[in-house]
């Protein structure tokens, strides 16, 4: 049997004569999203459902194995309009599911409470920063974060089960389905975090992001107005999240002595929505400084 590597270092394809499988490690997280039910028990539960999902063929200590899906990775350019029918259909799916024996890896009973989790998981994650001295004079600090603790979100708003990574990369094509893959962040938790993470990493226009919404709130009874706006404030959150991390990284490769120009170009990117007067010159003296 053949062990061939992926993008991933704990994500490896089984190859044997006959068949593929694809065998994930334990790791620990490394990633600001935070993994609150394992993917293997994630995959078992979607057994039940109608959701085009790889299948858990073996369990091991140290990792389990899924079956690996012979399809090809959906492109770049496919039209939203299908993006957004694959989205709805799963969330359709998986509306009525009750969370059952998922309950005992979710800690919170309500929207509000899974944000309370979302921010207490991230100043959890940024205590092993390196930098926080270097992030601390750009403007990046718990400051940033603590605000988000005075928010409610819509309680009234039903929690589904979410994928918690949906975008094109997760998605493969197989005999005219398409499968969804990677569920290592999935949970129980609230549908406009869900849909917040998706627009982050994919490209809609304003008639686009109307559409997929109108469709949700109109099938699943949610209040159009209060879903916007908790889109939204988890969109801002995510860029927050992403500008953390993003300067911590430039600041990783500077200490190691690479080019962090790239790093930089991005970071400051991500960094320009929060408004805080740092040029990326004044940036890169902080990350160049002892």
């Amino acid at each position: 049997m053949k062990k061939k590597k992926t993008s991933s270092p704990s994500t490896f394809i089984m190859d044997d004569i006959n068949k593929k499988t694809v065998r994930k490690y334990k790791r620990k997280n490394k990633s600001y999203y935070p993994v609150s039910v394992p993917e293997h028990v994630m995959l078992k539960f979607l057994d039940r459902t109608r959701v085009k999902h790889p299948k858990v063929l073996k369990k091991r200590f140290r990792y389990f194995e899924e079956e690996y899906i012979d399809g090809k990775k959906v492109s770049k350019d496919l039209d939203n309009s299908v993006l957004i029918g694959v989205l709805t259909s799963y969330i359709y799916e998986l509306r009525t599911i009750h969370p059952g024996d998922l309950k005992k890896y979710i800690k919170w009973n309500n929207n509000t409470e899974f944000l309370r989790f979302q921010l207490t998981s991230f100043r959890e994650y940024i205590k092993k920063y390196k930098f926080k001295e270097k992030l601390a004079k750009m403007g990046l600090d718990e400051e940033l974060i603590s605000v988000f603790r005075k928010i409610h979100m819509d309680d009234n708003r039903k929690m589904y089960l979410i994928h918690g990574d949906f975008q094109k990369s997760n998605l493969l094509e197989h005999a005219g389905m398409y499968y969804i893959v990677d569920w290592e962040h999935a949970t129980y938790g609230d549908l406009a975090y869900e849909i917040a993470m998706h627009l982050s990493k994919e490209n809609y226009s304003e008639a686009e992001i109307k559409l997929l919404v109108d469709r949700l709130c109109g099938s699943l009874s949610i209040n159009p107005d209060n879903f916007l706006r908790d889109i939204k404030l988890y969109k801002n959150f995510e860029k927050i999240r992403v500008s953390f991390d993003k300067m911590n990284k430039a600041c990783e490769l500077q200490k190691a002595r690479k080019d962090f120009r790239h790093a930089l170009d991005e970071a400051y990117e991500s960094y320009k929505f929060l408004a805080i007067a740092k040029t990326k010159d004044e940036i890169k003296q902080i990350i160049i400084s002892k």
